[in-house]
């Protein structure tokens, strides 16, 4: 029984950054709600003493409905996600709502966003035990890449 409460808080948690499956996860919810992924840009984590947030700024567009319905289904996921510095605006004028570029919308699509979605992993004294000095736990080691490429 408490093997299973641990993987469930491992589902919930996770122990590893696990930015694949993040982004497979907000791409399967986005496709579930009719809206387009355009961009991830990871942002700097900030390790707190238990766990660390993950931010990336994420870039969509849609119809304001589904929109809606993406923003629902993320809340009830069961791996934490929050949301936040949401900005929405036209398809006509992406730029409004922080968007990089303009993309060829389909005709159904009327508005265009960017927030950041921050999920979370945790992390244990033994890691932090075992960092080298100067170093964040969770960090790469110094000269070791630690990037991530996101084909659109």
């Amino acid at each position: 029984m408490l093997q299973e409460q641990l993987e469930i808080q491992k589902r919930i948690v996770p122990d590893e950054k696990e930015v694949d499956q993040f982004m497979r996860l907000m791409q399967d919810t986005a496709m579930q709600s009719g809206i387009e992924v355009r961009r991830y840009t990871a942002k700097a984590v900030a390790t707190k003493e238990f766990f660390t947030e993950a931010p990336f700024e994420v870039e969509i567009d849609g119809s304001y409905y589904n929109m809606l319905a993406f923003f629902e289904r993320v809340a009830k996921l069961e791996r934490i996600i929050n949301v936040g510095t949401l900005k929405v605006a036209t398809v006509k004028k992406p730029s409004d709502a922080g968007s990089k570029k303009q993309y060829q919308y389909a005709p159904g699509e009327t508005v265009a966003a960017t927030c950041t979605a921050t999920t979370f992993f945790s992390h244990d004294s033994i890691v932090a035990q075992n960092t080298p000095a100067g170093q964040k736990p969770g960090a790469a080691a110094p000269g070791a890449a630690n990037t991530a490429q996101v084909r659109q």
